[in-house]
């Protein structure tokens, strides 16, 4: 759970007392924002789909409450939720996450009973018990629901079980789809055998591959020249903050600019993108079609608070030539020089 905090007009956050442009509840993490996306713009296109989100809540007890937030907030959208450690004891994080000018983010957790207590103590109820990393049964849970669907998402959040999933997609010839974060690359290991199997790969520029050693931490075109080799027959996109998302599909590359709005709320607005490209993959869209269009969705949420963006993406779509016809002609592709939205994306989420 997040409890945002806008602040787009303050440089930096010092002591003293500070009136938030907007305040909000929301259940977060990329999984789950993906997850509601997708629900809430398949709505928004009336077209009829079922999510299934394999994720990490534990049994309810002494913070009940919080738990309930998240079933509710998730059961709202219609997402059916699929709980990884149904039998175990996981603390939900409870985060305030405070945006000011500049896209800068501070996430304050506050973490109860960490594996420091040494001693018995009070809070020792608190702390995960010492079991496997998710319960019996789990992968094959997850490898039934792979096999019934029509399009697998993968994250980084469980190692594991996104490399199982992705090989059972592949091998059922059902699309994978990647959203590839990872910045450490002593980490990115974990990820390669996933990477070779799925179809298409999003990623920010910040990414990084186990060679990726030393360099910028951003490193846009590295990362994209990397990927592009390695998984020729991949649609691989790379996003780099106010610049044009670099596409390889098929042996050509492209780029595709993206409307800039006044930024309200940079928060999510990658898994928005994510969301609203595996939505037009499904219903038959090209690829480099889906994400001209998935990035426009996604420069449009900056301007409002939260999900907010979803009431208004209806209108939103039917006032853009590229949701009907992605060759059509549209200002921000042909780049006009004059008071048109220009091709700068604010923020990647």
């Amino acid at each position: 759970m997040d409890r945002v905090r806008l602040h787009p007009n303050l440089d930096s956050i010092e002591d003293g007392k500070f009136r938030a442009n907007h305040s909000y509840s929301a259940v977060g993490g990329g999984g789950a924002n993906v997850a509601i996306a997708l629900k809430q713009l398949a709505s928004a296109v009336n077209m009829p789909l079922h999510v299934t989100f394999f994720t990490k809540i534990g049994r309810e007890h002494h913070d009940y409450n919080l738990r309930h937030e998240v079933y509710q907030g998730m059961e709202s959208v219609g997402v059916d939720m699929r709980d990884l450690v149904a039998n175990q004891d996981f603390r939900i994080d409870d985060n305030t996450v405070i945006s000011f000018s500049g896209g800068r983010f501070v996430s304050l957790m506050e973490e109860f009973g960490k594996a420091k207590l040494t001693t018995r103590g009070p809070l020792d109820h608190m702390l995960p018990p010492k079991v496997e990393p998710y319960d019996p049964g789990v992968v094959e849970q997850v490898l039934q629901a792979v096999k019934g669907a029509d399009f697998v998402i993968v994250t980084h959040h469980y190692p594991e079980i996104s490399e199982a999933a992705a090989l059972a997609a592949h091998e059922s010839g059902i699309p994978v789809l990647m959203d590839y974060p990872v910045t450490k690359y002593d980490a990115a290991w974990k990820y390669q055998r996933t990477l070779e199997v799925c179809d298409y790969i999003l990623a920010p520029a910040e990414a990084r591959l186990p060679d990726m050693v030393e360099g910028a931490y951003k490193n846009g075109n590295s990362l994209f020249s990397r990927l592009s080799s390695r998984y020729p027959d991949t649609f691989v996109a790379v996003s780099d903050g106010t610049e044009p998302v670099l596409t390889h599909h098929q042996g050509e590359k492209g780029q595709i600019p993206v409307m800039q709005f006044p930024v309200v709320d940079p928060l999510g607005t990658g898994d928005a993108r994510t969301a609203a490209f595996a939505l037009f993959v499904v219903r038959g869209d090209d690829p480099v079609a889906a994400l001209k269009r998935a990035s426009r969705i996604a420069s449009y949420s900056v301007q409002h608070p939260g999900r907010d963006w979803v009431h208004s993406i209806e209108a939103f779509m039917a006032s853009q030539p590229i949701f009907n016809d992605p060759a059509a002609n549209d200002p921000v592709a042909n780049d006009r020089d004059d008071n048109t939205p220009g091709i700068s994306e604010n923020i990647i989420g």
